[in-house]
């Protein structure tokens, strides 16, 4: 047991503040997004069978993180997959519930609100990067949600992270506010500055 404490504790890195712009979006928008070719798919999926099945289906997942992807969809996440030519381009998640967001976006504070939807932990990988992917990700996620009578999405962004910001501004986000987090061993302290309205 001491030996595992020790481990931990000697793997903590230094505490840094990071500072993330809180953007909302009002599903309404109409900036339209161009499909990239006939090769890219997007998928949204809320079960891990799911993810098995691509894999039988020759899809190629680059090494995702199963564990955290099974414990997404045990609370109540969705996984937008774009794929390009059956290999794994991007991955984000959304939310419509305060148990899913604490997973994919700890940072944006939670609306009580029964019309928001989160969004949260996008990746694109390097190879895909800088060619609109994120952009279709993020509108198949507006389509959905305002299916399912979503009118406004939430999500966090650090300040350094310059491409994500520069997609998200494509739709024309509004800045609610600004949130500093410190991770201290196994906590994540966070402090949330509301924008003047």
């Amino acid at each position: 047991m001491a030996s595992k404490i020790y481990k931990k504790l000697s793997s903590v890195k230094v505490p840094k503040l990071n500072k993330h712009y809180i953007y909302s979006i009002d599903l309404k928008n109409s900036n339209t997004v161009n499909k990239l070719n006939n090769n890219i798919e997007i998928l949204i999926l809320n079960d891990f069978i799911k993810i098995i099945d691509l894999k039988k289906n020759n899809y190629i997942l680059n090494n995702i993180e199963e564990s955290f992807f099974k414990k997404a969809f045990q609370k109540n996440c969705k996984a937008i997959l774009v794929f390009s030519s059956k290999i794994l381009a991007h991955i984000s998640w959304f939310t419509f519930d305060k148990i899913g967001k604490k997973i994919i976006d700890p940072i944006s504070p939670f609306e009580n609100n029964n019309s928001t939807v989160y969004w949260g932990t996008a990746y694109t990988f390097p190879k895909y990067r800088n060619i609109g992917i994120s952009k279709l990700a993020m509108k198949e996620c507006f389509i959905y949600s305002k299916k399912m009578k979503f009118k406004n999405l939430v999500l966090s962004v650090r300040t350094t992270n310059i491409p994500a910001i520069k997609s998200y501004e494509y739709f024309n986000p509004r800045l609610n506010g600004i949130a500093y987090s410190l991770n201290i061993l196994w906590y994540n302290l966070r402090y949330y500055i509301n924008s003047e309205k």
